[in-house]
């Protein structure tokens, strides 16, 4: 089960995996009992330190500089941004940092017009 967990499926995909590979193995009487909630603390106890690096800061400004840190750490060329909006009554900033691979930029470069985008890159 434990290797199952590491890969970061649902609950529930891992518990049928499970159950599947104790059937072919003849264990199927034992498994007969998992559920999706004992499948989630096993997936907590292997995965926990594993992602313990993206667990947050209380301040939210050392939290985002950390997290570019970490991504240019990894190759990724990291912006920050601040756009104002123009409102009745005042001025209004909305900031962000954007983030992508050095390949993903010679697409753009080499095609112009092709934006990707996935927000659930590693």
């Amino acid at each position: 089960m434990e290797k199952e967990t590491e890969k970061n499926y649902s609950h529930l995909a891992i518990t049928s995996a499970v159950k599947e590979y104790a059937t072919k193995l003849g264990l199927s009487a034992n498994m007969r009992e998992l559920n999706r909630k004992e499948v989630a603390n096993v997936k907590y106890k292997v995965r926990g330190p594993l992602e313990a690096h993206l667990i947050c800061d209380s301040d939210l400004k050392s939290d985002i500089l950390k997290s570019m840190s970490f991504l240019t750490e990894k190759g990724y060329r990291v912006e920050g941004y601040r756009i104002s909006h123009q409102s009745t009554k005042s001025t209004k900033f909305t900031k962000g940092i954007v983030f992508a691979h050095p390949k993903q930029l010679e697409k753009l470069q080499r095609h112009g017009w092709l934006t990707l985008i996935d927000s659930t890159h590693k």
